[in-house]
């Protein structure tokens, strides 16, 4: 009796670690593929930004989120707040290349 008990917490223990390891591997690629997709909708927004004095916030809507651009007029730095539909949020300080920009 004792043997069979000890084979059962062992196979207990095996496979409370081996759901621990798939729901952190699972949150880890979820994380990852909202941080990518978030700096592409960011890449993407600064490509149709168009830079001038007047407009100091500009946002851009995408099917997956939104982004705002935020621009700093004391130098060219640029805050850039993207959010997308899952709740994920993201904000970087940036300097923008003049020829990304249209």
């Amino acid at each position: 009796m004792l043997p069979v008990l000890v084979i059962f917490l062992m196979m207990s223990f095996l496979l409370i670690m081996v759901t621990e390891d798939y729901f952190s591997r699972r949150e880890l690629l979820g994380n990852t593929k909202d941080y990518y997709l978030a700096r592409a909708l960011e890449e993407l927004s600064i490509m149709e930004m168009e830079v001038s004095d007047t407009t100091t916030v500009q946002t851009f809507y995408f099917e997956e989120g939104k982004v705002d651009i935020q621009r700093n007029k004391n130098d060219q730095r640029f805050q850039i707040e993207t959010s997308l539909n899952n709740q994920y949020k993201r904000t970087s300080l940036r300097t923008i290349d003049e020829k990304k920009v249209r």
